[in-house]
């Protein structure tokens, strides 16, 4: 199984009649996604189960955030635009790539809050998830989640990955101890997961 997986392309278009989604451009993008993650927008902090990001009260931190997560070299990060809402909703990463082994961590997942428990989610993560398996070939997709966020530990669950196990006190965020919960897909279960999902978009 020597091999190198292609990692994931920051040029590559995913689309369906829902959602539109391409690699963020910090120029381009950073003050329609600052105003989508803003506390202002939601009312709420979008990133309180991320490990150690700020609250996003100001452009400044979350120029920060984005510039941090755009220089990593094992992460590719995308942005979501919504057809129905017609604006930029979120952002989501293909992180922890690992060509040699085929495997890597879909995370650092967030949407304004109108976006949330819309059909923006599903056919979002439908098309990455399309992305990993169909056309990179990858072995093994991973889904990482603080075990006070019930509803991605349910999201989770909903979008077909499997539970493995908790990393207990795997970080430290916040001053606060986080315990992990890992999830995963893995090739061999794409196709039926696949139908899974396609079913769950119909319903959306």
């Amino acid at each position: 199984m020597a091999k190198l997986w292609e990692f994931p392309s920051k040029e590559v278009v995913l689309e369906n009649e829902a959602v539109h989604i391409t690699a963020v451009n910090m120029q381009i993008d950073l003050v329609a996604l600052f105003w989508a993650a803003s506390f202002e927008n939601n009312e709420t902090d979008q990133f309180q189960y991320h490990v150690n990001v700020p609250t996003m009260t100001e452009l400044p931190i979350f120029e920060k955030y984005l510039s941090q997560k755009l220089k990593k070299s094992n992460e590719v990060v995308y942005k979501v635009f919504s057809k129905r809402m017609n604006c930029l909703v979120g952002c989501a990463s293909l992180m922890n790539i690992q060509p040699e082994h085929g495997t890597l961590e879909i995370g650092s997942i967030w949407y304004c809050r109108n976006a949330q428990r819309t059909e923006i989610n599903t056919n979002s993560m439908y098309l990455l998830f399309s992305y990993v398996f169909e056309d990179l070939k990858y072995r093994r997709l991973e889904w990482k989640c603080n075990t006070k966020n019930l509803a991605s530990m349910n999201t989770a669950t909903r979008l077909g990955f499997e539970y493995e196990g908790t990393f207990r006190q795997h970080f430290v965020s916040r001053g606060e101890n986080r315990d992990t919960a890992w999830y995963s897909i893995i090739d061999s279960e794409w196709k039926e997961k696949e139908r899974a999902l396609q079913n769950n978009m119909i319903k959306a």
